[in-house]
């Protein structure tokens, strides 16, 4: 449940009260959107998640109040907030809004009214993270948790989750009062804290939750074992060991913790426990598999007899993807609908400084209960499901109006999208991406569509076709992926993209097999003869950095240089924010890349700080 960039919709006539508006939200941490009337409201929602969403009553042509019905049937999980010149203010029936705003409204308060709506979202949506009565993260912040494990690509390390089911609480929940209740379930918690703080080497955990409440999030992010309650009886623990870990044994030492009394309104209650363990959530495609086979062992170790309460899961990676055959379709359509689908951005850095000169818009969604989904996965079902379009325009509008929040504070950087070669078919897809463009008041030169080798093996001259008039209009092609077999040197001369991007596996083919790497400077040597720029990706290490300076290409892009993140996390590369450790890390890249151009061969030191970098940007 990552929220990132707000958007708020406005829908007003009034120009006046627009303009004001605008000027006073352009420094607010959210974008904004304007529509003068209910069916440019709609035609911007359809391809735009949206946050907050502001309607006057009254309009020359569809009235807000309609509007705001259509939103609480379609969006329920947009904050909607009315404006009305009507005699006292009252809301429109059936509870469609948050608040409502009297007009005339000045725009500071109508701001203020805005940040008030996003601010309570938020209280709302971090409120189904909790369990109240054990004051544990749930199961959806357990699959939060569990998912920022796995989004560590293309590594992700070695986490174990332990899953608990209490032998005897159900027998005594008949009689205990609900207060007592809650009382041991915290105790459970906290004894299973103590006792992995207490007796587990582990590695202090960098995956964080975004939790909305302050104290919460500060209180996860000390801790380097997160324990959970996902059901009334099943309590969870996730950790990294540092070192080599047997995990029935951790698994038995954290059982005997819970064999201790606990006080049940002053008597001494006995209960006891069984485990499930998966001794690798990384070997599972998502965290809602990983916990479906940690309950599968749960059960198997509940069925056993009481010598044997221990079981660890053997089944790998596949324990979720009935789920997800079953439901994802659907749920992916509502999550378009409600906003719910991010946009991160990774940095594109100059291969000679290492300064950031671009950066890349990337689809990411997060699944209310299976976690972050695979971006190939999405966008399979958004193909099949006939989505593509409206989830591209989503995207394109998106990133370009973070380009313009950037630009006007400073860095005019370089904003790239992927298009999927299917969208080139769209009669409206040329038309669209200008509009999207013209809507952020963006110079198309700061726009780059990047697409795949893909393209050219479906009726190639029809989707170049498309694709050059927007280049015509100024607008950067580059060709993505280049390497992996589709192409020819040939065709690069013939389509003579802006740029070119190295796929990784080339790149990393070139440095085992010489014949490969001869093709791949055949390939750079050939890009800048035409004038094309070329684009390494996939740099981890300094020695890949290296490696791809040396044959000379003009910008590099990679975890060593940061992870796709959100606008805000990024923007410390960008800016003096005044926290200043994701750009010290940044800085000892630029470093090394200076000093390895000026002839240095002393990137040692470096290498180890940038990998810190690379994992620390997650």
């Amino acid at each position: 449940m990552n929220i990132q960039s707000p958007t708020v919709l406005v829908v007003d006539d009034d120009e006046i009260l627009l303009g004001t508006l605008k000027r006073v939200l352009r420094k607010e941490p959210f974008d904004l959107l304007v529509a003068r009337s209910g069916e440019q409201a709609l035609e911007l929602l359809e391809t735009n998640g949206v946050a907050v969403a502001v309607c006057d009553e009254r309009m020359p042509t569809r009235q807000g109040r309609p509007l705001l019905q259509h939103l609480a049937a379609g969006h329920p999980d947009t904050i909607r907030i009315s404006l009305t010149a009507a005699a006292g203010g009252q809301p429109p029936s059936g509870g469609q809004v948050y608040r409502t705003v009297a007009k005339p409204v000045e725009a500071i308060r109508l701001a203020e009214t805005i940040k008030e709506g996003i601010a309570f979202r938020h209280q709302l949506m971090a409120r189904e993270l909790w369990d109240a009565g054990s004051n544990l993260p749930n199961e959806r912040a357990l699959l939060e948790y569990m998912d920022g494990v796995l989004s560590v690509q293309p590594n992700p390390s070695q986490h174990v989750l332990f899953l608990f089911g209490i032998d005897r609480l159900r027998d005594f929940e008949a009689f205990m009062h609900p207060s007592a209740q809650d009382s041991v379930f915290r105790s459970i918690g906290e004894r299973l804290l103590e006792e992995s703080d207490g007796t587990i080497d582990l590695i202090p955990s960098d995956v964080s939750i975004d939790f909305f409440n302050p104290d919460a999030y500060e209180r996860l992010k000390r801790r380097s074992v997160f324990v959970a309650r996902p059901g009334f009886n099943e309590f969870a623990v996730v950790f990294e060991p540092a070192g080599a870990c047997e995990p029935a044994k951790v698994a038995a030492a954290l059982l005997r913790a819970l064999e201790g009394a606990f006080n049940v309104e002053g008597q001494a209650v006995f209960l006891g426990g069984r485990c499930g363990v998966v001794s690798d959530v990384a070997a599972h495609d998502n965290a809602y598999g990983a916990l479906v086979c940690a309950r599968a062992a749960l059960t198997k170790a509940r069925s056993r007899t009481s010598r044997n309460r221990i079981e660890v899961s053997n089944e790998v990676g596949r324990g979720g993807e009935a789920v997800l055959r079953g439901n994802i379709e659907s749920d992916f359509q509502e999550a378009v609908e409600s906003g719910l689908l991010d946009v991160y951005f990774q940095p594109l850095v100059n291969a000679v400084d290492g300064g950031v000169i671009g950066a890349e818009a990337l689809l990411r969604w997060h699944h209310p209960h299976q976690g972050w989904m695979n971006p190939r996965q999405i966008l399979d079902i958004a193909d099949q499901r006939g989505l593509m379009h409206r989830l591209t325009m989503q995207v394109l509008g998106t990133a370009c109006r973070q380009q313009v929040t950037w630009r006007d504070r400073g860095r005019s950087l370089l904003m790239s999208v992927n298009v999927a070669c299917s969208e080139c078919d769209h009669s409206k897809f040329v038309p669209h991406v200008l509009r999207a463009v013209e809507r952020a008041q963006m110079s198309p030169a700061s726009l780059q569509l990047e697409v795949s080798e893909q393209l050219l093996l479906q009726d190639p001259d029809r989707r170049l076709a498309a694709l050059n008039q927007l280049r015509s209009m100024g607008i950067r092609l580059a060709l993505d992926d280049f390497g992996i077999g589709l192409s020819s040197l040939s065709f690069l001369q013939q389509l003579r993209p802006d740029v070119l991007k190295l796929d990784r596996e080339f790149v990393r083919r070139a440095r085992r097999d010489p014949e490969t790497a001869s093709v791949l400077e055949a390939v750079v040597q050939m890009a800048g003869g035409l004038g094309v720029e070329v684009v390494g990706e996939g740099v981890e290490s300094v020695d890949d950095m290296n490696y791809l300076a040396d044959l000379g290409v003009s910008a590099l892009q990679g975890y060593l240089f940061g992870r796709a993140t959100r606008a805000t996390s990024l923007e410390p590369l960008l800016f003096d924010t005044g926290d200043s450790s994701d750009g010290d890390d940044q800085a000892a890249v630029c470093a090394a890349a200076r000093s390895h151009h000026r002839g240095s061969d002393s990137v040692s030191d470096a290498d180890s700080a940038n990998r810190s970098s690379s994992r620390s940007s997650t």
